[in-house]
């Protein structure tokens, strides 16, 4: 029942720049202001290894205990980083980022292999939502995504 959610957001900003920014947990708590809150998630860049126990609450109420991040990779010459992500309430939240040039700055993909049993069609289209928001925060060129079923 997992679903794939694939989030491309262009800009107009160099791309190890953005890949800088894309690690700096601090940026990606101002980018969630509004929408989501992360408790005990430190205020510093993100480092291959690093593994986090938080509370994430979205749209102000949904309150998700336990939620562990484990990130496995963070690779600075392909701006690439994958985590694995769980909690009470879903399997798999498996993301992989990464950052490439493109004619117009820099091109930010956001693919994540969501599972939370009977609820992953609505889960996604939720994911699919944070990371578009994301993108609008920080002010992306254009945003594109889609869902589809894993194989």
């Amino acid at each position: 029942m997992e679903r794939i959610v694939t989030v491309e957001a262009f800009y107009d900003r160099d791309p190890d720049v953005l890949f800088g920014e894309a690690l700096d947990l601090a940026e990606l708590k101002r980018a969630m202001e509004g929408l989501a809150t992360y408790e005990g998630l430190p205020d510093r860049p993100l480092v291959e290894g690093d593994r986090f126990k938080t509370t994430v609450t979205l749209f102000g109420f949904l309150k998700n205990d336990d939620h562990i991040m484990q990130v496995e990779v963070v690779d600075h010459r392909r701006k690439m980083v994958r985590s694995r992500e769980s909690s009470p309430s879903f399997q798999r939240w498996d993301h992989t980022l990464t950052i490439e040039p493109h004619r117009q700055g820099a091109l930010w993909r956001d693919r994540v292999i969501v599972d939370t049993g009977w609820t992953t069609p609505i889960s996604a289209r939720i994911c699919r939502h944070l990371y578009r928001y994301r993108h609008r925060r920080r002010q992306a060129l254009r945003i594109d995504s889609s869902i589809e079923r894993a194989p």
